[in-house]
């Protein structure tokens, strides 16, 4: 019996027991024996929780609790705690529709970058328009933020345009101009939809005197 007790006690020393082996074992256990320290048990992110058990060592610098790389910025901030991180979550949700095209898992960095590239930068040297942008967009680099401002250039935001073409030819296609061609009709229209832009009359006639060899100079 002496040597049942012995083996029960060297048993009960085991960590890994099933529970009720545990407890049962557990009064044949020297409790007086200073137990050895635990092994220490890496926290898991609060993000991912629990069902993912992404255990982290990296605190954030806020509120102090355990991130995961994934849900962190520079390991010091977690996404609770970042400002920029709705804003970028927002976008890469706006961009699934084209996710045929992206890389979803690279598109959070990347837009990260972009703003990280032109926050330092003086405003006049900023782009003013998506078209700039895309120019400025290096596609080796930005694959796919080149491939979103392309898409931001080319797709109309409304059918304002066209609309407005249409109202100008109704006003251009008189029976005055039944005879007029086509490359007429073209350059009238865009001489009255984009009227904000300024021409210089002496250019015009310039240009026009110059297009082909004259016996005398075209001279007003």
């Amino acid at each position: 019996m002496q040597m049942m007790e012995e083996n029960l006690k060297k048993r009960s020393e085991l960590r890994s027991l099933p529970k009720d082996v545990d407890i049962f074992l557990s009064k044949y256990r020297d409790n007086s024996v200073s137990e050895a320290a635990p092994s220490k048990v890496r926290p898991i992110c609060y993000i991912c929780g629990p069902h993912k058990n992404n255990k982290t060592g990296v605190v954030c610098n806020n509120c102090k609790k355990h991130v995961c790389k994934h849900h962190s910025v520079r390991q010091v901030k977690c996404n609770a705690c970042d400002k920029d991180y709705n804003e970028i979550e927002e976008d890469v949700n706006d961009s699934e529709i084209y996710s045929e095209f992206l890389d979803m898992e690279v598109l959070p960095t990347e837009i990260q970058l972009w703003k990280r590239k032109w926050f330092n930068k003086p405003e006049k040297d900023q782009p003013n328009s998506a078209i700039e942008a895309y120019i400025k967009c290096n596609y080796e680099y930005f694959p796919n933020i080149s491939f979103l401002l392309k898409l931001l250039a080319t797709l109309p935001v409304s059918t304002s345009t066209p609309e407005r073409t249409f109202s100008t030819m109704k006003r251009l296609k008189n029976y005055l101009r039944n005879s007029s061609g086509q490359e007429r009709l073209t350059g009238l229209a865009l001489l009255s939809v984009h009227r904000q832009i300024h021409i210089d009359p002496d250019e015009v006639i310039d240009r026009f005197a110059k297009e082909k060899n004259r016996q005398i100079d075209f001279v007003l």
